[in-house]
């Protein structure tokens, strides 16, 4: 990741990136997380199909 920051953009990190000027830090990820409510999932599910179906070429939608 600081590679790339370095070539992309100019950016020069050490190890252990962190950034509190924009709210950014790089962390290990963790498999300990448990499942959302599926009451919640379901609810989620039905607002981006509603999102995606009326998205047009004005709107982005974006995933993570």
């Amino acid at each position: 990741m600081s590679e790339y920051l370095r070539t992309t953009f100019g950016v020069h990190y050490k190890s252990g990136m962190y950034d509190e000027r924009l709210g950014l830090s790089h962390q290990r990820a963790y498999a300990d997380y448990g499942n959302a409510v599926s009451e919640d999932q379901v609810a989620f599910l039905h607002d981006l199909k509603h999102t995606l179906h009326d998205a047009d070429e004005h709107h982005a939608v974006l995933t993570f």
